[in-house]
């Protein structure tokens, strides 16, 4: 109600509402999830060496998840050892 007072103005209750769900759709990220991120990503400062890859990082799709995981994969090489 907040969001669509702030939308339009109105302050009348709606007579009904309805949710629909979509369970084979793309998931949806959650309001906050930008903030959650960021705090893991300082967190895994303090963890050298550990990389997390994942669609729930940057974005849901396909695209997303191989990104992450290249980028994961590449943030581990870069920490390996010369010689190892």
């Amino acid at each position: 109600m907040a969001d669509l007072h702030s939308l339009t103005g109105l302050t009348t209750a709606p007579s009904f509402t309805l949710v629909r769900r979509y369970p084979t759709a793309i998931p949806q990220l959650v309001v906050g999830h930008l903030e959650k991120m960021e705090t893991i990503r300082r967190r895994l400062e303090d963890h050298p060496g550990l990389s997390l890859a994942g669609n729930y990082l940057k974005g849901v799709g396909i695209k997303d998840a191989v990104m992450s995981g290249i980028e994961a994969a590449s943030s581990v090489l870069a920490r390996r050892q010369p010689g190892s």
